[in-house]
């Protein structure tokens, strides 16, 4: 079924949650019940995570753009090595373990001015691809928005290695040493993001005519960023997203996740 049919209020309640960061009380709240209890309220804080499963066939139904905006699309790649399994296992942890607020609140990386000043320069060739492509999928009528845009860089910045990179005590993101070895820590968290959040918005289109030709020229534009020196290794998966999808584009393979760490 569609997934807005049932998700349809926790949608609505994460427009209301956007630009409330900082304001903890204002956080928007669903009505939680578990079998026979009383529902109780559910903040919708950023320390909330909503994760859910789906197969991909021809009985389910594609994610609308709405939900594609707002959610993070990750594809299992086929395994390499199947592993057998004699026994289901059968033990059971006997202790809950939670993550403190403190811990996760520690995770969120917060810009000072002047290093959002300083970041602009860093981002903006991620964000110029971004762009390019976003003027390529508009002719088919597939373009994004800001949210998208914004949903990027914000993985990136938090992205574990970039994070940890940047809050080194050599952090200078003024220093082109530096910024070259931040480059290596970004690419693979814009990889990410680019299957994850730009080619679902792609899936079904027609590999034919003019919507074939751009594909083309976004493949062009990402062989063309991984010849600047950037670490971006999915344009064969892109390539059988085109010819797998008898007659229509069809994200259904993930061979940049098993490139050599050399080779990233």
């Amino acid at each position: 079924a569609h997934i807005e049919q049932y998700f349809a209020e926790f949608l609505s309640k994460l427009e209301e949650r956007r630009g409330k960061e900082e304001d903890t009380s204002q956080y928007p709240a669903l009505s939680v019940k578990l079998g026979g209890t009383d529902s109780y309220p559910l903040p919708l804080g950023r320390n909330v995570l909503w994760v859910g499963t789906m197969n991909q066939d021809e009985t389910t139904k594609s994610l609308s753009d709405k939900v594609l905006d707002r959610g993070i699309v990750i594809n299992f790649p086929r395994p390499n090595e199947f592993k057998r399994r004699i026994e289901i296992n059968k033990d059971v942890a006997t202790e809950e373990r939670y993550l403190s607020v403190e811990t996760w609140n520690s995770w969120k990386l917060n810009f000072s001015k002047e290093q959002i000043i300083a970041s602009e320069k860093v981002i903006t060739p991620y964000k110029e691809l971004v762009e390019a492509i976003n003027k390529e999928i508009s002719n088919i009528g597939r373009a994004i928005g800001h949210r998208v845009w914004q949903s990027i860089e914000n993985y990136i910045w938090n992205y574990p290695d970039v994070r940890r990179l940047l809050i080194s005590n050599d952090a200078d993101m003024n220093d082109n040493d530096f910024n070259a070895e931040l480059k290596k820590k970004i690419d693979p968290a814009f990889e990410d993001q680019l299957v994850q959040k730009i080619m679902p918005k792609l899936r079904g289109i027609e590999t034919r005519g003019e919507s074939r030709n751009v594909l083309g020229r976004i493949l062009s534009k990402i062989g063309s960023f991984k010849a600047e020196g950037h670490a971006i290794n999915i344009s064969k998966d892109f390539e059988n997203a085109i010819k797998f999808g008898d007659g229509q584009f069809l994200w259904v393979t993930s061979e940049y996740l098993n490139m050599e760490p050399d080779n990233q």
